[in-house]
């Protein structure tokens, strides 16, 4: 998809939620034109596809959604490519908006800037810590994963440890910004701050483009 686009000017979410393989695409397009792929036609359609498919070293047909975005001219065009086969009914209008309005906000940040903002967490994101019994030991239960997902839109999902988990929580669109968030989670937990910031960004950066997190100000629903 990236190839379609100007090398400056666009913004452009791909959005991938299912693979299909070439020949089972191939015999479902020749069924819904209501031929046989039995026949001789099907047979000599499927043929010419299936080596139109190999000669373009295609081995799958991605399904989903392409949003586009004019964005200043002077800026370098960028793709963001995500997989979301993940279940969901929301219509995804609104939430391509607000990935656009994240993305902007992100991409207007100075660098470093991040880190004096002021951020809540978005309604209904649930917090699952998922424990498995202990094979080992043969009773109790051991911690298996902990994740964030949002439980609207598109029920994106986050991996997090205890750490992130906790900053999260602690995060209030009216109290202290990021830094000081994590400056006094570092200073509870005997942690160096700068070295917990440099390792938390990255966390904290995907949960806000993916609206687990909101700026104060762009408000509670953006």
């Amino acid at each position: 998809v990236a190839s379609w686009l100007p090398k400056t000017g666009v913004s452009a979410w791909v959005l991938q939620r299912d693979v299909a393989d070439p020949a089972l695409y191939v015999s479902t397009w020749l069924k819904d034109e209501s031929i046989d792929p039995r026949s001789d036609e099907g047979r000599e359609r499927a043929r010419l596809w299936l080596e139109h498919f190999r000669e373009h070293n295609v081995t799958g047909i991605g399904f989903g959604f392409v949003a586009l975005q004019r964005i200043d001219d002077n800026l370098p065009s960028e793709v963001t490519a995500e997989e979301i086969p993940q279940a969901f009914e929301d219509a995804l209008g609104a939430e391509v908006e607000e990935h656009f309005m994240r993305s902007a906000w992100l991409r207007n940040l100075l660098p470093d800037e991040l880190g004096d903002k002021q951020f809540g967490l978005r309604p209904g994101v649930a917090r699952e810590d998922i424990a498995l019994s202990n094979s080992e030991l043969g009773f109790g239960f051991t911690r298996a994963t902990m994740r964030l997902t949002r439980t609207e839109g598109p029920r994106w999902t986050h991996e997090v440890d205890e750490h992130i988990a906790a900053i999260v929580a602690g995060l209030n669109p009216q109290g202290l910004n990021l830094r000081e968030t994590l400056e006094l989670y570092a200073v509870a937990n005997d942690y160096d701050a700068d070295e917990l910031y440099s390792a938390a960004l990255p966390a904290i950066t995907d949960l806000v483009r993916h609206g687990f997190l909101y700026p104060t100000e762009l408000g509670p629903v953006i």
